[in-house]
């Protein structure tokens, strides 16, 4: 949501000349949009639409989803999304987390001796999967 530490730390993530990034809260069936400082659940089919009408996104441009768990699952987010729009989605199957610098990271962070979760276990880039679209059902 737009003033919120994981807004601010969204908004340091580098920009990937190859993909249009979408970062966001969401898991397997959905993203949350809080863009307009409300929340609202996206569907694939809800961000398919919103891309076809973004101005800044490119049709034909691959997507690149730091989003908890789109990944995760034969009907994933990630592959319904790549089956919409007819382009390949990167995304993680397991949990993504952003550091204030920008930097993404994936896995679950480990408990360090007190019992606080420190940092996650390794890069994003990691667990990052690419799912193509489909021919047909």
């Amino acid at each position: 949501m737009p003033g919120t530490r994981n807004w601010y730390f969204g908004q340091n993530v580098p920009q990937d000349p190859n993909a249009y990034t979408i970062d966001a809260h969401g898991n397997s069936s959905f993203i949350s949009d809080e863009s307009s400082g409300n929340q609202f659940l996206l569907s694939p089919e809800d961000l398919a639409m919103s891309l076809a009408n973004d101005a800044t996104y490119k049709l034909g441009t691959p997507i690149k989803l730091l989003v908890c768990d789109a990944g995760s699952g034969a009907k994933s987010f990630a592959q319904r999304l790549a089956d919409l729009t007819n382009v390949p989605v990167q995304a993680s199957p397991t949990t993504v987390l952003i550091t204030q610098r920008g930097s993404y990271w994936s896995g679950l962070p480990y408990p360090d001796s007190t019992g606080q979760y420190g940092a996650p276990m390794y890069p994003v880039y990691r667990s990052l999967r690419v799912y193509t679209p489909s021919l047909g059902p």
